[in-house]
């Protein structure tokens, strides 16, 4: 469905990300990953990772993300309400649970008309 397919494309976006900045295939990288729950994903392996995102997301890092975002279903999930609130969308009130289990407030028109494209 439509906001499965959207989880998913940002979740294989986020994986590219960290798949660059850790030299490796983006499906070596688990839909749980997490940090120090990976070899690459330590403490400066985080801070690599959340400048990458906020470069290709276009978003200014603030202190609370990087507490927050340690896990690719939480970083998966702030970037699916990203595009949502820049879209001027509002999350519907019913939650949905996909890519990975992690549930997530979706919109099917966002879907619909697609996502910024990745940046080469």
């Amino acid at each position: 469905n439509d906001e499965c397919e959207m989880m998913n494309l940002l979740n294989l976006r986020a994986k590219r990300i960290l798949a660059r900045e850790w030299n490796v295939k983006p499906d070596a990288i688990p839909d749980d990953a997490a940090l120090n729950q990976c070899e690459r994903w330590d403490s400066l392996g985080h801070m690599t990772i959340m400048l990458a995102l906020s470069a290709e997301f276009d978003f200014e890092l603030e202190a609370d993300m990087v507490q927050t975002l340690q896990s690719l279903p939480k970083i998966v999930a702030f970037l699916a309400q990203r595009e949502l609130t820049q879209c001027g969308l509002r999350p519907q009130p019913d939650r949905h649970s996909c890519a990975g289990g992690n549930p997530v407030s979706y919109c099917t028109r966002l879907a619909a008309t697609g996502f910024p494209p990745a940046r080469e």
